[in-house]
């Protein structure tokens, strides 16, 4: 019987060898909090973009956002993210609008797996409500109250989360530490293509 909390979305191979593991998804969807689960079993470095952004930028997400605009956030995350690509095979844990250019995802499919981390919208609200780092730190993206903004983007972004990524595992109800167990499983399965 197979397991309804994750969900193969491609075909591509999803061994180990293939290069970097990236895991995308909403913000709140636990892509930090899971690449460091995951890399303790699989014994693979963890790279977080946003803290490599805000390293290279010397600010803050919410700062670069506030200060230089949306464009000039995304044009620095692609810069990361391609230089993250590009290194020795680790986990790399994107921001959760990282996916939104296509010339990212081009660099995701041909450098790595990517899993997509779900999870309900009510849930996503829920935990973002309860980490003090969502205020200070990430700027909201639209107008909206927060809970109209997680539904709003959620549906908006799941078909390019969809297209990006080799596997869904959906979050919801469940612990970092079966999350990244689930992702573990699904990396070592044999190559069926």
């Amino acid at each position: 019987m197979s397991d309804p909390s994750i969900t193969t979305t491609t075909q591509r191979p999803q061994h180990l060898d293939r290069g970097q593991i990236y895991l995308t998804g909403y913000r709140g969807s636990g892509k930090t909090s899971v690449a460091h689960a995951l890399s303790i079993l699989i014994d693979r470095p963890v790279v977080d973009l946003d803290a490599v952004i805000v390293s290279t930028a010397g600010k803050t997400v919410a700062e670069i956002f506030r200060d230089a605009g949306e464009k000039a956030f995304r044009d620095l995350e692609t810069q990361c993210l391609i230089g993250a690509s590009s290194q020795s095979p680790t986990i790399i844990s994107l921001g959760g609008g990282a996916v939104l250019r296509e010339q990212n995802r081009a660099v995701i499919s041909q450098s790595g797996v990517c899993v997509w981390l779900d999870a309900d919208p009510n849930e996503i609200v829920a935990r973002l409500t309860a980490d003090n780092v969502t205020e200070s730190q990430r700027p909201g993206l639209t107008d909206l109250p927060m809970a109209e903004e997680v539904e709003k983007l959620m549906l908006e972004r799941r078909p390019i989360y969809e297209a990006v990524s080799d596997v869904r595992v959906d979050t919801s109800g469940r612990t970092i530490d079966e999350v990244a167990g689930q992702i573990a499983n699904w990396l070592t399965l044999p190559n069926k293509g």
